[in-house]
């Protein structure tokens, strides 16, 4: 790598960097002993969090709001589980496209450029920061509001009649009689599971956001820091028109082979991110119903929360394709718009091989077949929306 972490690379891609060292799968250390052990711990825990989600499913016991938690559970894990393995496997992409965010902050660039790249830095924080939010104020709540405070009353140590729920799930495949002080250890260690679930899934999905946004920065600015400007009627006379065009080239080439690496390593990521928490929306709308039906305040209010999580999920990834998109195809139109006719025969040659290169649209996709972008988003809440009207119509008529 020959860009430094200096601190505008760390303001930028901190947040990145903590994740993915928690779990395991930072790529500039993937190759470390430490890093597979932490990989390795994080995977042993998800596994276990999803096989006794399975238990307490395939047993059925529990009430309703236990059985939808094992549901959510047994959808959740598994995309955390792919994004926890598939990056691991791509992480010389991952490193590659790392490197050159860090070799971005490195380079000479002007105020107008860095004014661009510091916005995206800000859109990719405060959606990391939102979301992480949420997350804590969820993880708080099923923790809080499950905990067995009536250990701490010592009256209540030998009356067998109270129930002890875990913060997620039913807990069926404890023994009944289970302990106090064990059970305070099993509720602790879930507790631990579920942190560690959440962050594999939706706080990879945010720190990976910071990596999109950073990308949408960089083809922003290459249209300002390569001499592309709409207000020029010509070229200053010490510049060199082909020396431009042929430096707009080889970044334009070094961001879409970035923007490729990308799709690479995480379409497949994405259609599993998308099959199965269409499936999860389905279950938390009906949980919302079921709550609201029974006037079930605070399960409405954990529903929504859990709903919210998900949609800024597929929000990220919608968002961040639709930009990529937008910005490759404005290139284009700032090329055109480009004080090209007075330029020598060679020079606009170069100019209409630019534009021939920049006709091949770059589409961040689900599975190599489903568009990301906001018509996509929209398609997705139109169709959840429907799934509402059904399972409205089902407890209301």
């Amino acid at each position: 790598m020959t860009g430094k972490w200096n601190s505008n690379a760390e303001y930028d891609l901190g947040f990145y960097k903590l994740i993915n060292r928690v779990l395991g799968i930072y790529p500039l250390e993937c190759h470390e002993i430490f890093s597979t052990i932490r990989m390795i711990v994080v995977l042993t825990i998800n596994w276990i969090m999803l096989y006794e989600q399975a238990i307490d499913l395939i047993s059925g016991c529990g009430k309703t709001e236990e059985i939808i938690e094992s549901i959510v559970g047994v959808l959740s894990y598994p995309v955390a589980i792919a994004k926890i393995i598939l990056p691991r496997y791509y992480w010389r992409n991952m490193k590659e496209i790392l490197e050159s965010a860090v070799e971005d902050w490195s380079r000479n660039i002007d105020t107008a450029a860095r004014k661009t790249m510091m916005e995206w830095v800000a859109i990719g924080r405060f959606i990391f920061i939102l979301e992480i939010t949420s997350l804590c104020m969820l993880l708080t709540y099923t923790t809080i509001s499950h905990f067995p405070f009536f250990i701490l009353n010592q009256n209540l140590l030998e009356n067998d009649t109270i129930d002890r729920n875990l913060p997620w799930g039913s807990g069926c495949w404890l023994p009944p009689n289970t302990s106090n002080q064990i059970f305070l250890i099993v509720y602790f260690a879930t507790c631990v599971q579920q942190i560690v679930g959440s962050l594999s899934n939706m706080g990879f999905d945010v720190s990976l956001f910071i990596i999109l946004s950073h990308m949408c920065g960089q083809i922003e600015i290459l249209k300002v820091d390569r001499g592309m400007g709409t207000d020029a009627t010509m070229f200053d006379p010490s510049t060199n028109p082909q020396k431009v065009y042929r430096e707009f080239i080889n970044r334009h080439n070094h961001l879409l082979n970035l923007c490729n690496l990308f799709e690479r390593t995480f379409n497949i990521i994405i259609l599993i991110h998308m099959v199965l928490y269409l499936g999860l929306v389905t279950i938390l709308l009906l949980n919302t119903f079921v709550a609201w039906y029974y006037q079930n305040i605070a399960m409405v209010i954990k529903a929504v929360f859990e709903l919210m999580i998900i949609y800024v999920q597929l929000f990220v990834y919608c968002y961040a394709g639709e930009k990529l998109t937008n910005q490759m195809e404005n290139l284009r139109d700032k090329v055109y718009s480009s004080p090209w006719y007075t330029l020598s025969k060679q020079s606009m040659r170069d100019v209409s091989f630019i534009l021939r290169k920049l006709n091949d649209p770059f589409h961040l996709t689900c599975g190599k077949f489903y568009r990301m972008n906001m018509d996509n988003f929209k398609n997705i809440v139109k169709v959840t929306a429907s799934y509402c009207s059904v399972i409205r119509l089902m407890f209301y008529d």
